[in-house]
């Protein structure tokens, strides 16, 4: 008995159906990841949030940050520069407030940078110039400030008012916020509020992922509000 084989029209016919198939199923899968990584940033800094509290109970102030806002010490500057050592190191060293550092591991992993010079409308600059840093800078990002929100608290006898952390999002773009606020007024709340992710205007779109902590201050009330209502 004679066997025959697929035809040539028959084998296109079924690679033209996987491909339809999978063109439908890939990117469907491909935004599910994406908002499993928003979940788990989410998660995470809900996390780092309990463990802030619990450092501020015992240490009767938060971590202090660096002027990278990188959550941990920056090897291209420290220990040169004391104002580059350890931040939320302290979380896990020698009292363990969070029972792993991979909590501060940002799911994104910023590889891009926002500032006042080129927030809103420019491109995002390189986040990282020196290889040494590139590790610390793929973790979430950290902030302390004073009560009046214009100073960076980069030494552990200075008081911190209020913190937030922030992932970078889907962009993969960390929003410096220290010079964007401290280059801003009132009046610019809306602009800043842009560097909020927002699903709602595309599951890969620009925007960071904040969460904040402390007292909150005139300056930053409006804003910080609106990143964090989403979360809670």
């Amino acid at each position: 008995m004679k066997k025959e084989g697929f035809t040539l029209i028959e084998l296109l016919i079924v690679v033209a159906i996987i491909a339809i198939l999978a063109a439908i199923a890939v990117p469907n899968f491909l935004e599910a990841q994406v908002r499993s990584k928003v979940s788990r940033a989410k998660a995470d800094m809900r996390t780092v949030a309990t463990a802030l509290e619990a450092y501020a109970t015992d240490a009767n102030n938060y971590p202090k940050c660096n002027p990278y806002s990188y959550a941990f010490a920056v090897p291209s500057q420290y220990p040169s520069d004391p104002a580059f050592g350890p931040v939320l190191e302290r979380l896990t060293t020698p009292i363990k407030y969070i029972t792993s550092s991979a909590a501060l591991t940002d799911p994104f992993k910023a590889t891009k940078r926002y500032s006042s010079s080129n927030f809103p409308g420019g491109p995002p600059a390189a986040l990282v110039t020196d290889p040494r840093d590139y590790q610390v800078a793929e973790l979430y990002h950290y902030m302390a400030r004073d009560a009046i929100s214009t100073t960076l608290i980069q030494y552990p006898e200075r008081r911190v008012q209020w913190w937030f952390l922030e992932s970078c999002g889907p962009d993969r773009a960390h929003h410096n916020m220290g010079g964007i606020l401290l280059n801003t007024t009132m009046s610019s709340f809306p602009t800043i509020l842009s560097s909020q992710y927002d699903p709602t205007n595309g599951t890969v779109s620009q925007g960071s992922i904040f969460r904040v902590g402390g007292q909150k201050t005139p300056l930053g009330l409006d804003f910080f509000n609106a990143c964090t209502t989403a979360q809670k």
